[in-house]
């Protein structure tokens, strides 16, 4: 389970250094779905959700028999998950 939980980390982390390097630019593009955000924003995003996901993977790793702190952790993973597709949708259109 240890590993589990560092791999997120991991993986999370990566993720949103990926996002933090090339999402400010392509937020700018006009969307009827999101709006413009400049790269200190969306820094700051990036920062507090990795911070919340470590939170939720540690506090799992240390409560194990919590049910929020599953739940929690599963949440983070869940987000992980439908993110890939919308990455991939992304690219689609």
């Amino acid at each position: 389970m240890v590993y589990f939980a560092v791999f997120f980390c991991l993986a999370i982390t990566l993720h949103n250094i990926e996002e933090a390097i090339w999402l400010p630019e392509w937020s700018q593009q006009s969307s009827k779905f999101q709006k413009p955000v400049t790269s200190n924003e969306f820094h700051f995003a990036v920062i507090v959700i990795t911070m919340l996901a470590y939170l939720s993977a540690f506090g799992f790793l240390y409560m194990p028999e919590s049910d929020i702190a599953k739940w929690i952790f599963i949440g983070f993973l869940g987000s992980m998950v439908i993110n890939v597709f919308f990455h991939i949708l992304s690219q689609l259109f």
